[in-house]
């Protein structure tokens, strides 16, 4: 019985892991599709990306789209963008704390009294302020450069890859 359980989860877990890696080709696919200028389509991107570094309260996708919009960045692109690491956002968030904290490194105190409370809240709101303003900046550049030199050195190249290699093969030719 147990060998049974572990072969269904085992199974399970594979089907959920090709679900996921099937997700992620199609937004590669989707991205390295889409005609537009390359700046245009990485700035696009990288808006809807660093979307996930601030609470949006679940209308992230939108305003990735504004955000791209005002910019004149790639509206695709910054959908994209913005749901390809939208379940990340717990990590981003705390990763804004984090870092944060690197640079306004004051400890909260350790007792639970009304003032410490709100001594507290303030150190962490500004510890998360900080580290969203500086991981904005940091990501920004850093997925800007690389979705620009991805998209305009090796899409034509990434796109033959995909084709030969991630499309299923026709057995049947009739």
């Amino acid at each position: 019985m147990a060998t049974i359980l572990k072969m269904v989860g085992v199974d399970m877990l594979r089907t959920w892991i090709n679900q996921w890696q099937r997700k992620g080709k199609c937004l590669v696919v989707k991205l390295l599709r889409i005609q537009d200028k390359t700046h245009s389509i990485a700035m696009g991107f990288t808006l809807g990306f660093l979307i996930n570094f601030i609470p949006s309260f679940g209308f992230g996708p939108v305003l990735s789209v504004a955000t791209a919009r005002l910019f004149r960045g790639n509206t695709i692109a910054a959908f994209l963008g913005g749901i390809s690491v939208i379940w990340a956002f717990p990590l981003l968030f705390y990763f804004n704390i984090v870092v944060g904290q690197v640079w306004l490194p004051e400890e909260p105190a350790p007792t639970l009294q009304q003032d410490d409370f709100v001594h507290t809240s303030v150190l962490i709101s500004q510890s998360f302020m900080i580290g969203m303003v500086i991981n904005v900046m940091i990501f920004g550049f850093i997925v800007y450069f690389f979705t620009f030199a991805l998209i305009s050195r090796y899409r034509q190249a990434l796109l033959r890859y995909i084709h030969k290699s991630w499309l299923p093969k026709n057995k049947n030719p009739n």
